[in-house]
């Protein structure tokens, strides 16, 4: 018979919590008691440790009777024999449920800055992107609006340094994140001060005022150097 979750390859067991048919690329296995399970009835500790769903109750605590007659001398011996490990370790093996852990800041660092740096240069390949005419012909440059996507990666990095909970040889990850975000904050003012309209309407600023300061015989030569040229 087929695995229930992949549905291509045979069933070589089944999940002890819900009979589920798994195959052996499917299946995980309990870390404490060896339960074969399916990814609905995973818990995973934060750093990737799989317990099934009695285990994660008697590690942490979370059951619903966690008196000592409710957990009964084996179970109570488990418990202490954990707590015996040391606060070290659960401050690294903080539980999370469903089997899903949040991301790590040096990883949403990288994320956001990349989103950032794609967003800027696709404003450089489309240049009539860069603007936004408002009402008033007020113009809002679109470089400038998102230079909040590198700031929120250099804010993520930033967390990431100086977080206990992040191990400390993933911590030096977050550089590349603030490495990104300023890259991508100095091509945000390049793609503004390279703007093509933006250079056209100076160019045009700069020759109204040097017509407006001209007399009239000098109007009338400009005029003539402008039309021969």
């Amino acid at each position: 018979m087929e695995c229930a979750v992949c549905e291509a390859r045979s069933s070589s067991g089944f999940c002890k919590e819900c009979q589920m048919l798994l195959c052996e690329e499917c299946a995980e296995t309990c870390g404490e008691c060896g339960k074969a399970l399916c990814p609905e009835h995973i818990n995973r500790s934060r750093s990737g440790k799989v317990f099934c769903e009695g285990c994660f109750d008697v590690r942490y605590g979370m059951g619903e009777d966690t008196t000592f007659a409710g957990l009964g001398g084996a179970e109570l011996a488990g418990v202490g024999a954990h707590e015996g490990e040391g606060e070290e370790e659960e401050a690294e093996e903080r539980p999370v449920l469903g089997g899903w852990q949040p991301p790590p800041a040096w990883k949403l660092s990288l994320q956001v800055a990349s989103f950032g740096a794609a967003a800027v240069l696709l404003l450089l390949v489309f240049p009539s992107l860069r603007r936004l005419i408002l009402p008033g012909d007020t113009v809002l440059y679109t470089p400038l609006v998102l230079l909040a996507v590198p700031g929120m990666a250099i804010l993520w990095a930033v967390i990431g340094l100086h977080s206990e909970e992040e191990p400390p040889e993933q911590r030096p990850r977050c550089i590349g994140g603030i490495v990104l975000a300023g890259a991508t904050i100095l091509l945000s003012f390049y793609a503004v001060f390279s703007d093509p309209i933006r250079q056209t309407e100076q160019d045009l600023r700069e020759m109204r005022l040097e017509r407006d300061g001209m007399t009239s015989e000098e109007l009338a030569e400009w005029r003539q150097r402008v039309l021969s040229q």
